[in-house]
């Protein structure tokens, strides 16, 4: 994606950057953590395209991640669970998938 100048009105999109490599902000708290995941190309061209293009009044790019998140969670709160916060999911557990140090016979 070609990049032009941004204007003093017009924030400078951050989205090649890591979170953890753009400059500390004053609305970081010890609570905020990074998260990532991977996302089809287009939907992301669409959503830097939105971000970089619409007045949005987001200076950074992981608020507007953030923004993004927040409302489609309180859509499926409002949509699923009578506007509340689902239940704390479960963090004991581990994800699924092959064993550790196990690795699959192969049929000779």
């Amino acid at each position: 994606m070609a990049r032009r100048n941004a204007t003093p009105d017009e924030p400078e999109p951050t989205a090649g950057r890591r979170d953890s490599d753009a400059p500390a902000a004053s609305g970081d708290t010890p609570k905020d953590r990074p998260i990532s995941a991977k996302i089809g190309h287009e939907t992301a061209e669409r959503a830097l395209n939105a971000f970089y293009r619409a007045p949005h009044g987001l200076p950074r790019w992981r608020d507007y991640v953030e923004k993004a998140l927040a409302d489609y969670t309180e859509r499926l709160e409002r949509e699923h669970n009578n506007g509340q916060p689902f239940p704390q999911r479960p963090t004991d557990t581990l994800t699924p998938g092959r064993k550790v140090g196990i690795s699959p016979r192969r049929a000779g």
